[in-house]
């Protein structure tokens, strides 16, 4: 049985309030009355101006390494893409060589995909990849950016009245007929100079021959080709300033150049920009080496 001191005692401590000792002259079952001692009040502080820039400025850091990471990873992935485009338009080529005993002939603009024939074959050597000729879609043509890879085909080895198998096999290098457009392909790691009068250094390849050429013009597309939906054809892009020495070489696509044939390949760094902006990917193999991986059974 509950006191009225007992009954005080559980009152108050559900009102949540002090608890003074009772008084005993109190009537039964009444708890004594008492005055509630007032609570302080907390005031709320906000965010000072410091710790609003400093949050700011870890929150761009945290987004500046984010747009890094992914520029990097589609960086990776453009490349990777180009170097697959690559390696499906070799494997055709290497199925053409084995069945015809040449090499197809360079598309033009105005026949996408269509390799020339005649005398249009051996004076514009470079173009791009005839993909219906070696059964391919357009997009097997196309680098990671989306544009078409740049084919340049030694004039020497696209005819079939004059390639026989004996020049397939050989290993020694293509000389070239001495004409404007038949030139022997070359690479190179360095150039030096102006567009007009430009100075080679560490000739890749030397003494062999170069069959064709792949171009991808990177990811700036100083000269890069692509495909108008439109009209039909081929859109060249603006060739890079003479500025750009490394690039306005690759990009020379002019028959009568000086410099057409020759490509600088700065392989140790294939898809990072100089600092001169060269990102051009370029893809070759000598003529040995490519019936050997690609037409065996040719030789």
């Amino acid at each position: 049985m509950r006191t009225p001191a007992t009954t005080w005692w559980f009152m108050t401590l559900r009102r949540g309030g002090p608890c003074p000792a009772p008084s005993e002259s109190a009537p039964a079952g009444r708890p004594t009355r008492h005055k509630s001692v007032a609570q302080p009040v907390r005031r709320l502080r906000g965010f000072s101006l410091l710790e609003l820039v400093l949050a700011l400025a870890v929150l761009a850091i945290g987004v500046g390494l984010g747009n890094s990471l992914v520029a990097e990873q589609l960086r990776r992935s453009r490349t990777a893409a180009t170097l697959a485009s690559a390696e499906r338009i070799v494997l055709a080529v290497g199925a053409y060589v084995a069945a015809n005993k040449r090499f197809p002939c360079a598309a033009a603009a105005a026949q996408p995909g269509i390799a020339q024939t005649g005398t249009a074959c051996t004076s514009t050597p470079r173009g791009t990849v005839p993909w219906s000729d070696l059964g391919l879609q357009r997009r097997d043509a196309e680098d990671g950016y989306g544009r078409l890879l740049a084919y340049h085909v030694d004039p020497a080895f696209t005819s079939l009245a004059t390639t026989t198998i004996a020049q397939l096999c050989s290993t020694s290098a293509s000389t070239g007929s001495g004409t404007a457009s038949d030139k022997p392909l070359k690479a190179y790691v360095t150039v030096a100079g102006s567009l007009a009068s430009p100075t080679f250094g560490q000739q890749l390849l030397a003494g062999l021959a170069i069959p064709f050429t792949l171009l991808s013009a990177g990811a700036n597309g100083h000269g890069a080709m692509t495909f108008d939906t439109t009209t039909l054809t081929i859109r060249s892009s603006a060739a890079p300033p003479d500025s750009q020495l490394a690039e306005a070489i690759n990009a020379a696509s002019t028959a009568a150049g000086s410099n057409f044939g020759s490509y600088i390949d700065r392989d140790a760094r294939p898809a990072l920009p100089d600092s001169d902006g060269y990102d051009d990917m370029v893809f070759y193999r000598s003529l040995s080496t490519f019936i050997a991986l690609y037409a065996g059974g040719l030789c």
